[in-house]
């Protein structure tokens, strides 16, 4: 049997890191739930250790730190986020994310998921923002204001 090089188109790609994106995302959720762990501070956890990736971010325009929230939503397969920046406050809202189906295959439901989000909470404080969540049925409203 002869080897053969293999290659991949960009949306083939895309696609595929997006899913496995998602879903090493909610894994270790999926994990902490089963353990009766705190999805909270696990979040916060992650979130304290990603500050060293905002570095760029700290003294960038508002309008560049909401892209780059919104850009980690998109990166993991959400496509309705929307966003609206002020001065002072940044609002980026993310809709059906994660899809019901893979929540559903993966054994939980956003309800379960919610605390994840509170991984901007060390971020906010890294960039001098206060964060809040604000949930809707199935809508995240990140919310970093100065």
């Amino acid at each position: 049997m002869s080897e053969k090089k293999m290659s991949f188109k960009g949306a083939e790609l895309d696609n595929h890191r997006a899913n496995n994106y998602v879903v090493m995302t909610l894994l270790p959720i999926v994990y902490l739930k089963e353990q009766n762990q705190s999805i909270k501070e696990y979040a916060n956890f992650l979130g304290k250790i990603m500050t060293k990736t905002w570095k760029q971010a700290k003294d960038a325009p508002i309008q560049v730190i909401a892209k780059m929230i919104a850009i980690n939503y998109a990166a993991a397969g959400a496509s309705n986020i929307s966003s609206k920046v002020t001065d002072d406050e940044i609002v980026v809202k993310i809709k059906d994310w994660p899809p019901e189906q893979l929540l559903s295959f993966l054994g939980t439901n956003r309800e379960e998921i919610n605390d994840f989000h509170y991984l901007w909470e060390p971020i906010g404080d890294y960039l001098g923002m206060k964060f809040n969540l604000e949930i809707k049925e199935n809508e995240y409203q990140l919310q970093f204001t100065k």
